[in-house]
């Protein structure tokens, strides 16, 4: 049963909730072993053989291990140039890179190699890395903003039609601490739910978390900016949405405000209010309710895409948001174990699924190359 009550102000929306994000972490190589050996006799048989790959290969990734990264660079770049999928090489040349303070050129090795079709032990690792650089490359973007007290690039060309949103934090407004973490599942639904949509331009949860933690750490910016038009301009955004949500009596109650940034127009709130079970299906009705209150129209396939609740079980769905948080402070191997329970309850909640894969790649980012591929006695459990 779903009830709605319009123009009903709730206080506690007032209220930033800031949650931790992962920070970019380095793998930092053991001291470097006693390779002089090996490195002499590599360099000694490409004497004789400048092009075996295999040879230059080991070698860049002994000089890699220990530390000599410019040679590593130079002599993985030129086994690149003669075998371009090996992706082994790629995973060594970037990470070079990266101790070398090269982020740019290590994202673009790992895309390079990302690109090829071929998939092995590597690849996951790859996925992985990327993934921890974008998030490095994206706060330290939020930073250099926040010091040079600019805006951050909308990302929609001038004149597109497009309209771009800021979905803030969902907040759970009442008292049983393990309910929090529901707020972490809800934002990311209702940002997939929105992302359908062409005429909009979603910004991925990460980036608002991130930008709203780097606010609060800002003691000049926390008063000025740490409100919901504040991270809005920050954001250059044209359409602000934030939801609360409490529990009470097996009932739970949503309270929803938008924001027409670009009119200047505030509409208030709404609060719509149904049985707990039905929780997934109150959040698809406020994502239809946001469309008609922005005035899109639906093509029946977008419709029907939204429609598609991700899971039907409360528990499962649960262990998905407490998943999501340990994923946000960069505990990704804890976040797998909340995952995989959420998948063992639901094994058709596909989006927990793809969580999964994703948790699993950078945990194993975490790790040395040449060890992840082994399984790093990790892989193996994880699947």
């Amino acid at each position: 049963m779903r009830r709605r009550i319009a123009g009903i102000m709730i206080s506690g929306l007032l209220g930033l909730l800031l949650f931790p994000s992962c920070t970019t972490q380095r793998i930092t190589p053991a001291q470097p072993p006693q390779y002089t050996e090996e490195i002499n006799r590599l360099q000694a048989q490409l004497q004789q053989q400048p092009d075996d790959v295999n040879a230059l290969r080991e070698l860049g990734v002994l000089y890699h291990k220990t530390r000599e990264h410019r040679k590593a660079i130079a002599v993985l770049k030129k086994v690149l140039s003669l075998r371009p999928a090996d992706l082994r090489s790629a995973c060594y040349l970037g990470l070079s890179y990266e101790f070398s303070r090269e982020f740019l050129l290590a994202k673009s090795s790992y895309e390079s190699a990302l690109s090829d079709s071929l998939q092995n032990a590597y690849h996951r690792w790859l996925r992985g890395r990327v993934n921890l650089l974008h998030r490095r490359q994206l706060r330290n973007e939020l930073v250099l903003m926040l010091k040079q007290n600019s805006r951050y690039p909308s990302g929609v060309p001038a004149g597109s039609p497009r309209q771009k949103v800021v979905v803030l934090p969902v907040t759970y407004l009442g008292n049983d601490n393990k309910l929090a973490v529901l707020g972490k599942g809800f934002t990311e639904m209702l940002i997939a739910d929105l992302s359908r949509i062409e005429a909009l331009k979603v910004v991925e949860r990460m980036e608002v978390e991130m930008l709203m933690e780097e606010v609060q750490r800002r003691e000049s910016l926390r008063q000025v900016q740490n409100t919901t038009s504040g991270i809005g301009r920050l954001l250059e955004a044209d359409i602000m949405i934030r939801c609360g949500f409490n529990v009470l009596d097996g009932q739970i109650i949503w309270d929803v405000a938008l924001w027409d940034l670009s009119n200047g127009e505030f509409p208030g709130t709404s609060t719509i209010a149904g049985d707990l079970n039905e929780m997934l299906h109150l959040q698809k009705a406020i994502t239809f309710d946001l469309v008609d209150a922005l005035q899109i129209e639906l093509g029946p396939a977008v419709r029907k895409l939204i429609e598609m609740e991700p899971t039907a079980d409360f528990q499962a769905f649960l262990a998905y948001s407490a998943g999501l948080a340990k994923e946000d402070s960069g505990a990704y191997e804890e976040a797998l174990i909340y995952l995989q329970k959420a998948l063992e309850l639901d094994p058709s909640f596909s989006a927990c699924a793809a969580k999964i894969d994703e948790n699993i790649a950078l945990t194993l980012a975490l790790k040395d190359p040449d060890k992840a591929a082994m399984g790093g006695g990790f892989a193996g459990r994880a699947r």
